[in-house]
């Protein structure tokens, strides 16, 4: 495997891994709360509204797949399709990023 893609495949999986189980420098999670906002609610046009939920949910169906194309690599396994869905993941998330800033 080239080091350029071991090194993409390793980024995704730490960031996967970091968004699902946040924790601080000592491993144990933060008991800090930081007082909460009211969040805006959102003016989104009906039809970018189900296109912004249908990209979201997109996105968190491929980013759960990763996990399991990383064993699998780590078995000598690549699967055909693992680029393609680490494009699309990063397409995905570029979208969403310039879209909702839109929307607020």
């Amino acid at each position: 495997m080239k080091p350029v893609c071991r090194g993409l495949i390793t980024l995704i999986l730490v960031a996967v891994m970091c968004a699902q189980n946040p924790q601080t420098d000592s491993g144990i999670q933060s008991t800090v709360h930081q007082p909460q906002q009211a969040a805006a609610p959102l003016k989104v046009e009906k039809g970018n509204a189900a296109q912004l939920q249908h990209d979201a949910d997109e996105l968190v169906a491929l980013t759960r797949s990763i996990p399991a194309d990383i064993d699998a690599a780590n078995r000598g396994l690549l699967p055909k399709d693992m680029v393609e869905k680490l494009k699309r993941i990063e397409k995905l998330s570029k979208q969403l990023r310039k879209e909702l800033p839109r929307q607020l």
